[in-house]
């Protein structure tokens, strides 16, 4: 049996209140809550039909002749619910709303209410204490649960919130703030060095390997573990200073070098080949690299990179040659023969402090100016919980990693989570133009877990084949919204579900992951933003809180179902950009970072993003997002086809004097593919169910849409090319 803690006693108030828990896990903790709040005489529970606690709950509130109110939202409206709750607190009664688990296989979510009914409560008055219930286990394995049993149960009493009206938004605030301080809270090891973590992992996971999709070559991970170690005692010997650059794409390489540097307590800085030319400059002057790590073959592939000078290459290809296969036996058999406490003595690995760095990464490297962040082992570590705890993957299954180690969902879910969590891991280094071997991967190895962008996906339809990937329970799209095609010609294709996510730099990996992308957006989501057809990207990770604020008032909290600029905070993100304090000022504050993202939750606690700050428009105070206007307008000119990589559409919104939103469409398409004039356009669009704000206000034939060498829109350059071609229409 865990054992239960219970905190925020002090916010207990002394009249009737009601008290709303993000889940009861069973009756232990039904007890707990009861005792705290006064026992069987001053507790009355609320329970809803829809979602009516375990039958072992059940016959407790019948034994004990508890008092209750049976609910019904089908049968109910808020109001008469009201005044129900206001009868039973006016006998002297705590309400406490009772709702039974949640039955899903997501792993750890924020919540078993149902969004809907926290909803059905809004506009009352009740003085409402939402209480956060938190399950945990110890050590890196599922810290974050929903099943039972585990280790420790926490529940928190938060401060009651008092006013009429958005209850729901102010309840899930206080819950997902409360989740993220009681994750950054989860005792770490006194020694937090991951490079001690690895050897320790990759030892008791010996017989997985890593798979390279090239050529099929394998090395066990007690293999990779040697080559690594013996790299980097000569890593350690010729390097002087504390980072060192790596250029190479996912595969086996790049997992050895990551590697090396780690045990050579060198830090590696994986750097973006795909950028431009300044940009690249940028990233190297800000991590003070002057010498890389990478392999002569791939320099001869990339010749359109702009290499730094010879000298200061390290081929690893050469090196290991160079190192020889003596010295590789000898660590081999030393991995063999040793137990793991002696080989760790004998590493001499340096012990590491929570805020040491890992490495360092980049966040807006493709787009603007990059910004230099520090990867802490703190970071690193909350970053592998929480996924591991959403991602409900078992050792020795496969995962399948093509995307970049300089990126988001490269560095830990597609390197470090496979190697500390004994998973065998398949990689491949250029997945956009090679669908057809892409599932030959899948199906070959019972891939489970593949997180990439959405070409990928495209990629995997591009021939238009039939081919279930049944085995593949996480498709994950990073790096890019999912456009509703896509996502459906996956579905009928590969009869496999594309699970959006939102990733960030600043948070070393996913801030969510969506469990389903089908059409299951509540009645109330689609009356507030009718152009919401998936469910959205999901809940946040465990130990992330979202926050949504209005985008031209950063101060003012927005409710649920609102779009507004999304902030992010939690243990697994940085505090702060390596030398830059102006971005620092400007974009985290009070421990909440400022994403740029603009979204919304709704009131099941999943958030939806709906592309960059820059990427929306207010017309006659209607927010919208030029991104769905884009996938609206594609949809009506049966531009669908998911595996189109070239963009035929782009929105942009321009002001006038007066400080007024425009909308303008650029597009390549023919004459005859659009409507003859601006009113058959804006009817068709009301006609689906929009306002007639979202109508272009003009269209722009173009040659082409300016984009960005990694393939996504140049904003800045599509409003300039608008600009241009309004000037010259005058």
């Amino acid at each position: 049996m865990p054992s239960i803690r219970t905190e925020g006693r002090e916010h207990v108030p002394a009249r009737p209140a009601f008290f709303v828990p993000n889940r009861i896990p069973n009756l232990e903790v039904l007890q707990e809550l009861e005792s705290l709040l006064g026992g069987t005489q001053r507790v009355a529970w609320l329970v809803e039909e829809t979602c009516m606690p375990t039958g072992e709950v059940m016959d407790y509130l019948r034994q004990s002749r508890a008092a209750g109110i049976m609910g019904s939202m089908a049968r109910q409206s808020g109001i008469m619910l009201a005044e129900q709750l206001h009868d039973m607190m006016g006998s002297g009664r705590h309400v406490v709303l009772l709702t039974g688990p949640r039955d899903s296989e997501d792993g750890a979510t924020l919540s078993d209410v149902p969004g809907r009914l926290l909803s059905h409560m809004d506009g009352c008055s009740l003085e409402t204490v939402p209480v956060y219930v938190g399950m945990f286990n110890e050590g890196l394995e599922n810290t974050v649960t929903t099943q039972q049993p585990c280790h420790e149960v926490r529940m928190r009493v938060m401060p009651p919130i008092r006013g009429k009206g958005a209850q729901s938004a102010r309840v899930l605030e206080a819950w997902m703030e409360c989740s993220a301080d009681m994750f950054a809270e989860l005792p770490l090891p006194e020694d937090c060095s991951l490079a001690r973590m690895l050897v320790t992992c990759m030892q008791s996971h010996a017989e997985a390997k890593i798979i390279d999709g090239i050529d099929d070559s394998e090395l066990t991970f007690r293999q990779l573990l040697a080559i690594s170690l013996m790299l980097s005692r000569h890593l350690r010997r010729t390097i002087t200073h504390k980072r060192l650059g790596v250029i190479l794409p996912p595969g086996k390489r790049a997992a050895i070098a990551n590697l090396a540097c780690l045990f050579a307590g060198i830090a590696p800085v994986n750097i973006n080949y795909t950028a431009a030319p300044e940009i690249v400059r940028e990233m190297m002057l800000q991590a003070h690299v002057t010498r890389f790590i990478t392999e002569a073959r791939f320099v001869s592939l990339q010749s359109k990179f702009q290499w730094p000078p010879t000298r200061d290459l390290i081929y690893i290809d050469d090196t290991l040659e160079a190192l020889g296969n003596g010295r590789l036996r000898v660590w081999r058999a030393m991995l063999r023969y040793l137990r793991t406490d002696q080989l760790l003595r004998f590493l001499k690995l340096p012990a590491r402090k929570p805020h040491d760095e890992v490495a360092l990464i980049f966040s807006g490297s493709t787009s603007g100016a990059p910004r230099a962040i520090v990867l802490t082992h703190r970071m690193a570590l909350a970053n592998l919980m929480g996924l591991q705890s959403r991602m409900q993957l078992r050792e020795g299954q496969h995962i399948l990693s093509t995307a970049p180690l300089y990126c988001s969902a490269g560095l830990i879910p597609g390197l470090l989570m496979p190697l500390l969590y004994g998973y065998n891991m398949v990689t491949y280094p250029s997945a956009v133009d090679a669908g057809s071997r892409l599932r030959e991967l899948v199906l070959r190895h019972g891939v489970k877990s593949l997180v990439a962008t959405p070409d990928v996906a495209r990629a995997l339809i591009a021939d238009g084949q039939d081919c279930p990937l049944l085995n593949l329970k996480y498709l994950v799209a990073a790096g890019g919204p999912v456009p509703p095609a896509l996502a459906r010609a996956v579905k009928e294709r590969l009869q496999t579900t594309l699970l959006g996510s939102y990733a960030l730099s600043e948070a070393g990996s996913l801030v969510s992951l969506s469990q389903n992308n089908t059409p299951t957006a509540t009645a109330s989501v689609r009356q507030t933003a009718p152009y919401l057809r998936q469910e959205g990207i999901g809940e946040p990770m465990p130990g992330i809180a979202v926050s949504i604020s209005d985008p031209r008032r950063p101060s003012h909290l927005l409710p649920v179902n609102t779009p507004g600029l999304v902030w992010v905070r939690g243990a697994a993100l940085t505090h702060s950009y390596q030398d830059n304090e102006e971005a620092t000022i400007a974009n985290i504050r009070n421990g909440w970072l400022r994403t740029g993202d603009l979204g919304m939750m709704d009131a099941d606690g999943k958030l939806h993003i709906f592309g960059t700050r820059e990427r929306y428009a207010m017309v006659r105070g209607e927010f919208i997002p030029h991104t769905a206007l884009e996938n609206l307008l594609l949809e009506g000119f049966g531009e669908t086809d998911p595996t189109a990589t070239e963009r035929k559409i782009a929105i942009v919104s321009l002001s006038d004097r007066d400080a007024r939103d425009h909308l303008i469409m650029l597009t390549t398409l023919p004459a005859d593919k659009l409507p003859p004039d601006i009113a058959v356009l804006s009817y068709g669009i009301r006609n689906e169910g929009y306002s007639e704000n979202w109508c272009p206000r003009i269209i722009l034939h173009v040659p082409e849409i300016p984009a960005l060498p990694n393939g996504r829109l140049d904003y800045a350059g599509c409003c300039a090319l608008a600009r241009q071609e309004l000037a010259r229409m005058e």
